[in-house]
């Protein structure tokens, strides 16, 4: 009988760019945590050794082979979007554009699994056209070669003063649009979105899959009864 002890190693190593930040730092805890990955690699400004096992720190122009591949798109005037205390220091944040390139970076790394998380305003989160492809950045994900493409789309905070004036305008229409709608988009914390995101992967299969904040807190609540 094959024991705890005999069991083989595990054999996926995982890249994580954007471990800035409160959903950044909890989604690294979460990946170090897990059986499931034997190394975890973090994109950084210089490699370095933090003396924290299965952590390494890798450059944007030396990516080390790679078998899933996951993305904290970040907001640098969005609150926590780094922490308080410069434990991320270290750590690079992506915007969508360099998201991008990572991605293609990734997969010519070998990635077969990419993680995408891009926070969405609440005015983003209603209705089932939500949860088809926004934007450049998802569209070109899902022509890139990885088999499974996940994007998660949890609540962002924050008010409609970024952006140019149109994009301001059309924020401010929409919202007053959605206030009419009956509506309850959920608050996930960022331990809770890391568990999401590792146990959406877990189960996912091939192809691409857009979950809203509605949908990831639904995960949960499935783990839960599993």
């Amino acid at each position: 009988m094959m024991t705890a002890a005999d069991s083989p190693a595990p054999a996926r190593r995982a890249l994580l760019a954007g471990a800035a930040g409160r959903r950044g730092e909890a989604l690294l805890n979460a990946l170090l945590a897990a059986p499931a990955w034997r190394s975890v690699h973090v994109l950084a400004g210089q490699p370095m050794s933090l003396a924290i096992p299965r952590l390494q720190l890798c450059r944007f122009d030396d990516l080390p082979p790679v078998d899933d591949l996951f993305l904290v798109v970040g907001d640098p005037a969005e609150p926590g979007s780094r922490s308080f205390h410069g434990r991320d220091a270290p750590f690079d944040s992506i915007d969508e554009d360099r998201a991008l390139a990572l991605a293609r970076r990734g997969c010519d790394a070998g990635a077969s699994r990419i993680v995408l998380v891009a926070p969405a305003p609440d005015w983003q989160q209603i209705g089932s056209l939500q949860r088809g492809l926004g934007g450049v950045l998802e569209t070109q994900l899902g022509a890139l070669s990885a088999r499974t493409v996940l994007i998660l789309r949890p609540l962002k905070p924050g008010g409609a003063g970024a952006g140019s004036l149109i994009q301001r305008f059309v924020h401010g229409y929409l919202s007053l649009q959605m206030l009419m709608l009956p509506r309850s988009v959920p608050v996930l914390t960022s331990e809770q979105l890391a568990r999401a995101a590792l146990g959406l992967l877990a189960g996912a299969g091939h192809g691409l899959q857009v979950l809203t904040a509605a949908d990831i807190e639904a995960s949960l609540g499935r783990g839960r009864s599993a």
